[in-house]
């Protein structure tokens, strides 16, 4: 499989640029729904990239190299989990790391293409920014004069990433349902008059495609590596089910044949299986309770769900109207 290094750049650096442009307008207004719109647009922007370039890559049997890049950050577990999130959206692999030595800071992680990493990063940075203001202005209405790091003020930011998260990922599952029956419908429509696309590309063909490319740069694997193992293992997979299924099949016709020795078979693996069952809900009940650590307690706090309601007002589905569309043209 190629490598193509320099051929795309140029339309590279336009998407990167243009993405630039969408978090610069974000970060400068005021409005939240706007600014929101302006990240979504952002995302739409480099999914269409993407599509495209495994197009391209198809046809030239190359892929797009892989850019490693680490930033500082990720003290709290909702600033990873936030740049975790954004990762996956923009088809980027995500990690952390933390030193062991003392003064150690935390460190992201992100693993994809140029574009996806830049534009994860400049994503992930300005909703981790928008989490953290809103959180400056819980303090100020609530609790004027203290620490922006007092608990509640941690809670409240912890429920703010929290919903923006599940509705990000909600999103992005509401979009591939709309991609499945958009394929499923062209694929029956195409059938009905004979024609074949079904080596035409789609978002979960990219998916795939880059979880693949990042997982062998991840672990050190010459490219294609991945993708070539899991289809392997799905292979596999089919013969065992088959095979499985032939088994079953078999000794379905046996019960059927001998119906006396079947239902006793029948009623000692239930007797088997309550028994399993009373044992692990028994060896539950005498477990002790675990201490809950700090972040579950902060989950008590009346601050993180009142983050986790400003989280639901925020608009990450808006379109960007045609004014300003154009201002970043």
């Amino acid at each position: 499989m190629n490598i193509h290094e320099h051929t795309f750049d140029a339309k590279t650096e336009a998407v990167i640029e243009k993405v630039r442009k969408l978090m610069a307008l974000a970060n400068g207004n005021d409005n939240e729904h706007q600014a929101e719109a302006a990240a979504n647009k952002a995302r739409e922007l480099l999914e269409a990239y993407n599509l495209d370039m495994a197009s391209i890559n198809k046809d030239t049997k190359s892929f797009t190299p892989r850019q490693d890049q680490k930033h500082r950050g990720g003290l709290y577990k909702w600033q990873r989990d936030l740049w975790n999130m954004v990762a996956i959206l923009n088809f980027c692999k995500y990690s952390y790391y933390r030193g062991l030595t003392a003064g150690s800071t935390y460190e992201h992680r992100l693993i994809g293409s140029k574009a996806n990493v830049i534009g994860a990063t400049i994503m992930a940075q300005y909703l981790q920014d928008t989490v953290d203001r809103l959180a400056k202005d819980w303090v100020k209405a609530n609790r004027p004069g203290s620490s922006v790091f007092i608990k509640e003020a941690i809670a409240y930011r912890e429920g703010v990433a929290e919903r923006l998260g599940t509705r990000l990922w909600q999103l992005r599952e509401e979009h591939l349902k709309e991609e499945r029956a958009k394929r499923d419908a062209e694929r029956a429509r195409n059938k009905a008059q004979g024609v074949n696309t079904e080596n035409a590309l789609t978002i979960m063909d990219v998916i795939s495609s880059e979880e693949d490319f990042n997982a062998d740069h991840a672990y050190g694997y010459e490219p294609g590596t991945t993708a070539r193992r899991r289809k392997e293992r799905e292979l596999r997979e089919e013969a065992a089910q088959r095979e499985a299924d032939a088994l079953l099949a078999k000794q379905a016709e046996w019960d059927a044949a001998h119906p006396e020795e079947a239902a006793k078979r029948k009623e000692r693996e239930r007797k088997e299986y309550d028994a399993r069952m009373k044992e692990a809900f028994e060896k539950m009940r005498r477990a002790r309770p675990r201490q809950k650590t700090p972040e579950e307690e902060r989950r008590s706090l009346h601050s993180f769900r009142e983050g986790y309601s400003k989280g639901a007002e925020v608009s990450l589905d808006r379109q960007m109207d045609q004014k300003t569309t154009r201002r970043i043209e």
